[in-house]
C-alpha cells in the first residue's frame, strides 16, 4: 500500500526582479513525513519555505497542496478557502502592527513609557487569533500558551519582549491557527541552550497532533521529529536524505568556504598600540524612565582580547 502524498513541487520555476530563484526544481513529501532543509546561507531555504507558502509565486510547473485538496471536499462551494489558510509560516523576521495599526515599532521604544504603550500584549495579540469555529482543537489558548511558557509574559508588549520570548509568541501564534502545514525558519537562532531542549520537545508534540512540518535550519540543529533531510546548494535540491542516514559532519565541512591562512594572517596582525585599553566601563547605569537596562556594569577590553556576549 502506497504512503499517500502531502506536497508536491513538480518542477517548479521561481523568479523575481528578473533572477531565477529556482529552476525545475522538484520535491514529494509524503503523508507523514516532516522535513528539514538545510544548506549554506543564501542556498535557497528561505525562499522555498516562502515558495511553498505562496509568497513568491511560480512562473511554471506546478504545487500541489494534495492536503488542501482533500480538506476542500469539505467546503466545496466556499470560494475563500485556499490552501494558504491551511497553513502558517513563522519567518527569521518578524514585524508586529501596534495599536494605531501602523508598523513604525523602533528599538527604543521599549524603553519610552508613553510610546511602549502603543504596543498590544501578548494576550491582546494571541486572543485575536483564537478560532472558535474549531472542534475539539488540540492547540487552544491555554495549552498553547503553557507549552511556549507565555503565561508570565501576558500581560508584556510585544515591543519589550526578547528574541526569545518573540520567537516563542510567533510559534504559539502559528500554532493557534491550526494548520496542516508549518512552515519554520531557522527557529533556533538565538535560543539558549534550555530553550533548544524544551524546542526539541515542542516539535514532537506538534507533529504528534497531525501537523507536518518543514523547516529551514542548520545541520547540527535537527529535531528528533524530522523524518528527511533535503540539501540545498544553489538554489537546487543537492540531496535527500532520511533523518537516520544522515551524517551532519559530512555535510557541514562542505558549507565551510573560507581561506584558513588568510583568517590565520588576519588574526596576527599586530600594530603598535597608542593605548592600553579599549573600552573601559565603570559603574554603568543606563535607565529608560522606570525601566532599568544597564546595573552597575563594569567592564575591560584590553588589546588584542577577543570578546563574545552571550
Amino acid at each position: 500500500m502506497s504512503v499517500k502524498s502531502f506536497l508536491t513541487l513538480n518542477c517548479i520555476r521561481v523568479t523575481h526582479a528578473a533572477f531565477t530563484i529556482f529552476d525545475t526544481l522538484s520535491l514529494p513529501i509524503k503523508a507523514g513525513e516532516n522535513w528539514a532543509l538545510i544548506g549554506k546561507s543564501g542556498a535557497g531555504k528561505s525562499a522555498l519555505l516562502q515558495t511553498i507558502a505562496g509568497n513568491l509565486p511560480i512562473s511554471s510547473g506546478q504545487i500541489i497542496y494534495h492536503f488542501f485538496e482533500d480538506a476542500r471536499q469539505n467546503h466545496p462551494t466556499d470560494t475563500s478557502f485556499t490552501a494558504q489558510k491551511m497553513m502558517a509560516v513563522v519567518a527569521s523576521k518578524y514585524q508586529f502592527k501596534n495599536l494605531s495599526n501602523t508598523k513604525d515599532f523602533y528599538y527604543q521604544q521599549r524603553y519610552n513609557s508613553a510610546d511602549s504603550e502603543d504596543a498590544p500584549t501578548v494576550n491582546f495579540y494571541l486572543k485575536q487569533l483564537v478560532k472558535n469555529t474549531i472542534v475539539n482543537p488540540i492547540w487552544t489558548f491555554e495549552h498553547t500558551v503553557q507549552k511556549l511558557k507565555l503565561e508570565a509574559l501576558l500581560d508584556k508588549q510585544l515591543i519589550k519582549l526578547s528574541n526569545g520570548e518573540t520567537k516563542r509568541l510567533m510559534l504559539a501564534a502559528a500554532l493557534l491557527k491550526h494548520p496542516s502545514l508549518l512552515l519554520l525558519d531557522q527557529p533556533l537562532t538565538g535560543l539558549d541552550v534550555q530553550a533548544r531542549s524544551d524546542f526539541n520537545a515542542l516539535i514532537t508534540e506538534i507533529s504528534q497532533s497531525g501537523i507536518t512540518i518543514i523547516m529551514a535550519t542548520a545541520a547540527h540543529e535537527i529535531p528528533d521529529a524530522i523524518t528527511n533531510i533535503a540539501i540545498l546548494d544553489q538554489q537546487k535540491i543537492k540531496n535527500t536524505v532520511l533523518k537516520e542516514a544522515f551524517e551532519p559532519e559530512n555535510v557541514e565541512h562542505s558549507f565551510v568556504q573560507f581561506d584558513v591562512t588568510e583568517l590565520k594572517d588576519l588574526l596576527s596582525l599586530k600594530t603598535d598600540a597608542s593605548f592600553n585599553t579599549i573600552i573601559s566601563m565603570e559603574n554603568v547605569n543606563i535607565r529608560y524612565g522606570e525601566k532599568q537596562v544597564l546595573n552597575n556594569i563594569n567592564w575591560k577590553v584590553l588589546p588584542g582580547e577577543r570578546w563574545a556576549l552571550l
